[in-house]
C-alpha cells in the first residue's frame, strides 16, 4: 500500500523540493517522503546496507528510532519530488497523541520505514 502525498502534506509542515537524477540529497534533521522518483543509498552506522525507496515510501525516517539507522548516502536514481519534514515535526505529532498510538506508530517506523 502506497501513501498519498496529500495525507503527508496535510499532517506535517513541510517544504517540497526537487532534485534532478544524478544528485545528491541533502541529509540533515529531517525526513523524506517521496511524491515522485526513485532514490538508492546507504543506511547504517555499524554495518551499512543499500536501500531503494520509490514514490509512495518514506526514508531518512528510522534515524528517530535509532540512531545506528542513519541514512548516510542518498542519489536521485530519477528525477525526484519530495516532500522534505523536519523531525520535530514528527515530535509534535507523536506527542499530541495517544501513547498507545504513539508506541505503535514508532514500533511500525522502526520495523519497516527507511
Amino acid at each position: 500500500m502506497k501513501i498519498d502525498s496529500g495525507f503527508v502534506k496535510n499532517l506535517f509542515a513541510s517544504d517540497v523540493i526537487r532534485i534532478d537524477s544524478g544528485n545528491s540529497v541533502p541529509i540533515g534533521d529531517h525526513f523524506y517522503f517521496i511524491n515522485s522518483g526513485i532514490v538508492s543509498g546507504s543506511i547504517g552506522l555499524k554495518r551499512p546496507i543499500k536501500f531503494r525507496a520509490e514514490a509512495g515510501q518514506f526514508f531518512c525516517l528510522k534515524f528517530i528510532i535509532n540512531s545506528d539507522d542513519k541514512v548516510n548516502s542518498a542519489v536521485a536514481e530519477t528525477s525526484l519530488e519530495l516532500t522534505m519534514v523536519k523531525y520535530e515535526e514528527l515530535d509534535k505529532v507523536l506527542s499530541g497523541t495517544d501513547k498507545n498510538l504513539s508506541a505503535l506508530l514508532k514500533s511500525l517506523i522502526s520495523q519497516g520505514i527507511n
